[in-house]
């Protein structure tokens, strides 16, 4: 088996580049039979030689202008013959690694980064203090992730900071899973009792107000003990002025669809009271 550093085999690969005037990573993969690290290796090799650069085109590369074949032989035969070397060198190595790598650390860094905003921003519609925790923990995260060394220890820690923080924000306040369903549950049924205890202090408001009409003299009306009935009827106990200027006492009334009774001490109101009031 050829061994990549033989001056035969590095030979032939120069070849191969002389007559392939651009080529690919996947072009060294298919004519000699490589995996794409070893020929990432490779490249990087002939990088490094000075007899292959890159193009303007993303990892696409190419021989070095002014490099033959009868230069390379030379440069390989170690005479004192050396190919030029640019300081970019050592740097195209990396880059062509890179290139070829699509899921490196930065670009999953990125990604879990996008997701975490979405996901955030989803959750900052149900719940304010999302906005707070997250824009707290992505400060002391890019603070922390640029004050080490090693960048590829904080990975871990950004992840698991995201899932800690979620569930015990989640105990805080529920944004998602059967806890936010009951939240929601539970405030909308809260919404529907406040629109109810309002339109009935309206109700009531507008049936005394009705009965206040009735009086012999409305302004001095005092009401109590006013609530809703049975068929949306309105009962309780007025007292007013009577003709003489004095308070009467206090007397029955029902108010219902516009309807308005006043106990004057007839028989056929305690009937309607009992139906609507009790």
């Amino acid at each position: 088996m050829r061994s990549d550093n033989s001056n035969d085999f590095m030979i032939e690969v120069f070849k191969f580049c002389l007559e392939k005037g651009k080529f690919k990573i996947s072009d060294f993969n298919e004519k000699f039979g490589l995996s794409t690290d070893s020929s990432i290796d490779l490249i990087g090799k002939l990088i490094y030689e000075g007899a292959v650069d890159e193009t303007n085109e993303v990892a696409v590369y190419c021989v070095t202008e002014g490099v033959t074949l009868e230069k390379y032989i030379k440069f390989r035969s170690g005479s004192d013959f050396k190919i030029k070397e640019t300081k970019a060198n050592t740097s195209k190595v990396k880059i062509a690694k890179e290139n070829t790598q699509f899921f490196t650390s930065q670009r999953v860094l990125a990604l879990v980064t996008i997701a975490v905003v979405l996901v955030s921003l989803y959750f900052l519609t149900r719940s304010i203090i999302w906005l707070v925790v997250m824009a707290v923990l992505t400060f002391f995260i890019g603070y922390f992730y640029s004050a080490v060394e090693d960048k590829k220890f904080p990975h871990a820690i950004i992840l698991g900071l995201y899932i800690v923080a979620m569930p015990v924000i989640n105990m805080i306040t529920p944004v998602f899973g059967e806890k936010y369903i009951q939240r929601v549950e539970l405030k909308e049924a809260n919404k529907i009792l406040k629109d109810m205890e309002y339109k009935n202090l309206e109700k009531v408001s507008m049936a005394e107000y009705s009965v206040k009409q009735m009086l012999k003299d409305p302004s001095s009306a005092k009401f109590s003990g006013s609530r809703l009935g049975s068929n949306g009827a309105v009962c309780g106990y007025v007292n007013s002025k009577n003709s003489f200027g004095a308070y009467a006492g206090k007397q029955r009334y029902v108010s219902s669809n516009g309807l308005n009774v006043i106990d004057n001490g007839e028989p056929n109101f305690e009937p309607i009271w009992k139906e609507l009031c009790r």
